[in-house]
C-alpha cells in the first residue's frame, strides 16, 4: 500500500464526493465542529488518539475531515488500507509514528472478515504514541457499537470490539476547549443555520445553489455545495432528511459534565 503526505492525497481518494454537476470542489465553508476538530488534530500533541467524524450520510464527514487534516497534517504521512486486511497487514508490519491513519467509514472494517482482531490490533496502536486514526460513521452504527460494548458479547464480535474503541470516547459537543490527547467524537449536523447557508452561497456558485435546491431540497443542497458530498443514491447509503433533526449526543458516548443540557441546534 503507497505512503504518501497527507497534503498529497486528493479529495476523492479518502472517500469526498464530487461536486454538483462535476468539476473542481466549491470552496469550504468551516463550521463550528471544524474548529473543533482542528483542535483535536494539534500535531503538537504527542499522545494517539481517534477521532470520530459522526454524522448523516452526505453530512460533509469525510470533506470536513480531509480540509482539517489537509490544513494541519499536510506533512504528516496518511494511510488508507481500503479493507480490513489491509489495515491487518500494515498494524503487523508497523506504522510509524507521525502517521495519519484514515478509515473512512468504520464499519467497513467492523464488518469484514477478522474485523474483531484487526480492531483489537488497532486498540494496541492507540496505546502507543504518535498516531491519528480518523474515522467517519453514522450516528445508528454508533449506537448499535456503543450498545454492543456493553452487552456481554464475547472477545471475538466485531461489533463488540468496535463498542469497545468508541463508547469510551468524549462527546465534544460538550466541550468548548476539549483536550486533544483524548481525541474524541465530532458531529456534522444535517442541517444548516441561516448564517452556515449565506456563507455557503457567498462561498459557491449561485446557479448551482440555486440548481441543487431545486433537485434536492434547500438544506441538502447548500450542504453539498459546501461539502461536495452528494451521494446521489451511491450504494450502501441512506440519504438523510432534507429536515432530518439535528444529530443529539445525550445518549451517546462517555463523560458529558454533569448537568449539561441537551442540545437543541446544531452546532
Amino acid at each position: 500500500m503507497k505512503t504518501r503526505r497527507a497534503g498529497q492525497w486528493e479529495p476523492a481518494e479518502l472517500g469526498v464526493h464530487p461536486a454538483v454537476g462535476g468539476g473542481a470542489l466549491p470552496a469550504y465553508v468551516r463550521r463550528p465542529h471544524d474548529e473543533k476538530l482542528r483542535r483535536v488534530l494539534d500535531p503538537a500533541v504527542a499522545d494517539s488518539r481517534l477521532i470520530v467524524i459522526r454524522g448523516e450520510s452526505c453530512a460533509g464527514k469525510s470533506r470536513a475531515g480531509y480540509e482539517a487534516v489537509a490544513d494541519l497534517l499536510a506533512d504528516w504521512s496518511l494511510e488508507y488500507p481500503p479493507d480490513a486486511a489491509a489495515l491487518a497487514a500494515r498494524l503487523a508490519a508497523g506504522i510509524p509514528a507521525g502517521t495519519v491513519l484514515w478509515l473512512d467509514e468504520l464499519r467497513r472494517y467492523t464488518e469484514a472478515d477478522g474485523g474483531a482482531a484487526v480492531l483489537s490490533d488497532l486498540a494496541d496502536l492507540l496505546d502507543r504514541e504518535g498516531h491519528l486514526v480518523i474515522t467517519t460513521m453514522w450516528p445508528e452504527h454508533w449506537d448499535s457499537y456503543v450498545a454492543a460494548a456493553g452487552a456481554g458479547r464475547g472477545a471475538g464480535d466485531p461489533v463488540r470490539m468496535a463498542g469497545r474503541l468508541v463508547a469510551g470516547l468524549d462527546e465534544l459537543v460538550y466541550y468548548p476547549d476539549p483536550d486533544p490527547a483524548y481525541g474524541g467524537v465530532i458531529d456534522v449536523p444535517a442541517r444548516f443555520t441561516a448564517e452556515e447557508l449565506a456563507a455557503a452561497a457567498g462561498a459557491g456558485d449561485p446557479a448551482r445553489l440555486a440548481q441543487a435546491a431545486r433537485d434536492r431540497g434547500l438544506y441538502r443542497h447548500a450542504a453539498a455545495l459546501w461539502t461536495a458530498a452528494v451521494c446521489a443514491g451511491s450504494a450502501g447509503r441512506r440519504p438523510a432528511a432534507a429536515d432530518a433533526a439535528p444529530v443529539s449526543s445525550t445518549s451517546r458516548g462517555s463523560r458529558a459534565p454533569q448537568g449539561t443540557p441537551t442540545p437543541s441546534a446544531p452546532l
